[in-house]
């Protein structure tokens, strides 16, 4: 899945993938001729060392902004980073040669409690649709006096439109709304 087609569909920007990829919690990956790291040649599918390379994330609406790709490490081993010696300036990578892996991104959005499209590009689960309907639960009665109520709110909200996500995404989206409530927002 490319950067851009993440972020579309975790509906967060491009600089937010790049911190993420930065900070290890994603893999960022692209394919690459061979090149030598130090006596070492490597080439084809390699995770790219992200931080090196943030700019790029944070240049959105650049597309065609370019940046050299110094740390490479190929996508089937967890070894350690190889620094590309030749070409010495590195390989120049654009944001759209960049990718997510698929079963990267699907373990990302489970433990993040992400909006997870299905084929028809339908939402599985409309977050957004649920929380006005909390609150406006709320409103009409009280606010919930637990987390576990609000969790159970949503969870009623999601039984009536047919399908209901895990009590830990649940619990995991609705941490800022019960923050809200309890004023920590």
């Amino acid at each position: 899945m490319t950067i851009t087609r993440a972020a579309a569909r975790w509906g967060c920007t491009i600089a937010d993938i790049g911190a993420w990829a930065a900070k290890g919690r994603l893999r960022v990956v692209t394919g690459i001729p061979p090149v030598t790291c130090g006596g070492k040649v490597i080439g084809g599918f390699v995770e790219v060392a992200s931080a090196d390379i943030l700019p790029l994330f944070l240049r959105e609406g650049r597309g065609n902004t370019m940046t050299y790709l110094k740390r490479v490490r190929p996508v089937e081993t967890d070894g350690n980073w190889c620094t590309i010696t030749d070409p010495a300036e590195g390989l120049p990578i654009r944001l759209k040669e960049l990718a997510i892996q698929g079963h990267d991104a699907a373990h990302f959005e489970a433990e993040e409690g992400l909006v997870m499209v299905r084929a028809g590009g339908s939402l599985r689960y409309d977050w957004e649709q649920m929380a006005y309907g909390l609150v406006a639960r709320a409103a009409k009665e009280t606010s919930p006096k637990s987390q576990s109520e609000l969790i159970g709110w949503a969870q009623d909200w999601f039984a009536i439109q047919g399908d209901i996500p895990d009590e830990s995404t649940v619990r995991r989206r609705l941490m800022p709304l019960w923050r809200e409530f309890q004023g920590q927002g």
